[in-house]
This record gives C-alpha cells, sequence and structure tokens, in this order.
C-alpha cells in the first residue's frame, strides 16, 4: 500500500469498558445512543466497548481526512491480504462511481453475496452495483461528502448501530428519520482485490468480539 500517503488518525483500541466511557467522555460530540433490542429482544446498543472503538476510529479519520485537501480516504479493517494489483483494481472500479457516491465497498463477504438483485442493484456498470451487503468494512472508500454527512450525524443525532450496518443503510430495528448514503459496491460475480486471512473474519463479530461486555459492566 505504499502508493497510498497515511492520513495519521489514531486506531482506538476501546477494549474495555472504562476505555470506551474515558473516550465517550474526553470526546463530547461524539454521541452515543442506547438502542434496546437493536438487534434482538434483550440485546442493547453498543453491545460492548469494542464496537464503540470501530465507530471511534473511524470518526476521528473522517475528522482529519476533511482537514486535508484529500478528495478519497480508504480505510481498512479486519484481517485481510489486498491484492498486488489493488491500486489498479481500485481505480478501475471507483471510475464508474457516480459524483453523489459517499461510500464505495472494495469488498462484500461470502455471506452478502445471495442479497444481490439485478434490478434492484444494478447500474448498467461492468463493475459496480448499489450495495447490497450488510456488514464488512474490509475496505472502503470515503467521499469527503460521506465524511461530512456522517460526521454531522454523529454529532448531531449519535450512532445507534455498528459502523457497517450505518455505512451500508441496514438496520433490524428500523429508526425514524434513517440518514442513507449512496453506497455502493463490486457486484457478486467481480474480482475482489481484498480477501480475508484465513478464518480469521468469515463472518459478523458483532455480537462475539472479546472486548468487554457493556451490559455486563456494574
Amino acid at each position: 500500500m505504499s502508493f497510498l500517503p497515511r492520513l495519521g488518525s489514531p486506531t482506538m483500541y476501546l477494549n474495555t469498558v472504562d476505555k470506551a466511557e474515558a473516550f465517550i467522555n474526553q470526546t463530547p460530540d461524539f454521541k452515543v445512543n442506547t438502542v434496546t433490542d437493536f438487534c434482538k429482544p434483550g440485546e442493547t446498543f453498543p453491545p460492548s466497548s469494542g464496537v464503540i472503538g470501530v465507530w471511534a476510529s473511524a470518526y476521528l479519520a473522517y475528522k482529519k481526512f476533511l482537514e486535508s485537501d484529500k478528495d478519497v480516504l480508504i480505510i481498512f479493517e479486519d484481517d485481510i491480504v489486498i491484492s498486488n494489483n489493488f491500486e489498479t483494481i481500485a481505480n478501475m472500479y471507483m471510475s464508474e462511481l457516480m459524483p453523489i457516491w459517499d461510500f464505495f465497498s472494495f469488498f462484500v463477504p461470502d455471506d452478502s453475496l445471495f442479497a444481490y438483485s439485478e434490478p434492484e442493484h444494478d447500474l448498467g456498470e461492468e463493475h459496480i452495483s448499489k450495495s447490497y451487503q450488510q456488514w464488512s468494512c474490509a475496505g472502503y472508500a470515503v467521499s469527503r461528502r460521506g465524511a461530512e454527512k456522517t460526521v454531522a450525524d454523529v454529532e448531531s443525532r449519535g450512532i445507534n448501530c455498528p459502523v457497517d450496518w450505518y455505512i451500508f443503510n441496514f438496520r433490524i430495528k428500523k429508526e425514524e428519520n434513517q440518514i442513507k448514503f449512496n453506497t455502493f459496491t463490486i457486484k457478486p460475480q467481480v474480482y475482489r482485490p481484498i480477501k480475508f486471512l484465513l478464518e480469521a473474519a468469515q463472518y459478523s463479530q458483532i455480537h462475539n468480539g472479546s472486548t468487554e461486555l457493556l451490559s455486563k459492566h456494574p
């Protein structure tokens, strides 16, 4: 990835409740909502300190990106391998994007491929489509427009779901006036320039992370 300049934004390892609460208290613009039954009955958002850590890292990166003179921010998460031709592939895919794009995912996990519907998602482009995945921020691009919308929403209404659900406009529990992004990704049959490393991240870890559960905090 040497062709990409580094943003220099911190990664927030909020692996305990105390760390998560400290970040929230020290960052008053970063608002966190408590959502009951957000995924299933009895489950509360945020389910763990790690979910807040991922959000905090993205939020700080978006803000720092907006302070720069760059037009696109690329973020990688999880245990992944990047193809040697990533730069060429990324440029080719992103050349098909509409000017209105907010987010673009270079990767779709295997368990989301089934959700693609040509009548609903096809744009008439060779490689890209409207997004159809529910999760995974393994590798995605953010436009200045997308970052501005997200920062403004987080600082006004606050987070109320995991960051990938947020980016891909997915909710199990719908909220009133849910913000919607112009999010695009690659078609199911298209080459993916990102792969999960071994068995490290083959399915959503929203409820199975190793970080401390907020609900168990006294």
